[in-house]
């Protein structure tokens, strides 16, 4: 199983930590968020994992290197050179993976690069597969709503409409 690992973007909400340091190398109990978010890959599995690096890049890169081997698992660094966001993001790193050893041809995980989570990986692949689903996006119940889109689901579990944050 291989995974994107989206952590390219500036983190302005934790200015001014992310003035000095990359959001995902701020660290939760004096580890690198990435670093726990590797850790969760490899302990499901995942064997290669690329990372799309913009803000700080070099924070990262001296962390890491370009290509490094972490708990089994491969992980590589690619640079971005302009934010094209979210989906940008997926798209450049689907084109590096094409180049480099023939692109995602199995399901992949996409992990945002600030995610701190223990989401069962495998049971979530496992679920997508079962369903034949085009994505499956893992959701987390919250009650303060303020800081986050709402998505609202189905009985079956489908996104049935999905409300940004924020002014619309």
């Amino acid at each position: 199983m291989r995974a994107m690992v989206l952590a390219a973007g500036k983190g302005t909400r934790l200015f001014p930590l992310t003035g000095e340091i990359p959001k995902p190398m701020a660290p939760v109990v004096d580890t690198p968020i990435i670093r726990h978010i590797f850790d969760l890959l490899a302990r499901h599995g995942v064997s290669e994992a690329y990372v799309n690096v913009h803000y700080l890049a070099e924070a990262l890169l001296a962390a890491y290197g370009e290509e490094s081997w972490t708990n089994g698992m491969t992980t590589r660094l690619v640079r971005e050179e302009q934010l094209t966001g979210t989906a940008g993001g997926v798209k450049h790193l689907a084109g590096v993976a094409e180049r480099s050893s023939g692109g995602f041809d199995e399901p992949f995980v996409v992990v945002s690069g600030d995610a701190l989570t223990d989401v069962d990986i495998q049971g979530l692949v496992a679920f997508h597969k079962e369903k034949g689903a085009l994505a499956t996006v893992a959701l987390h119940r919250v009650y303060d709503t303020s800081e986050f889109g709402v998505v609202e689901i189905d009985d079956e579990g489908n996104i049935a409409r999905g409300v940004p944050s924020g002014p619309v």
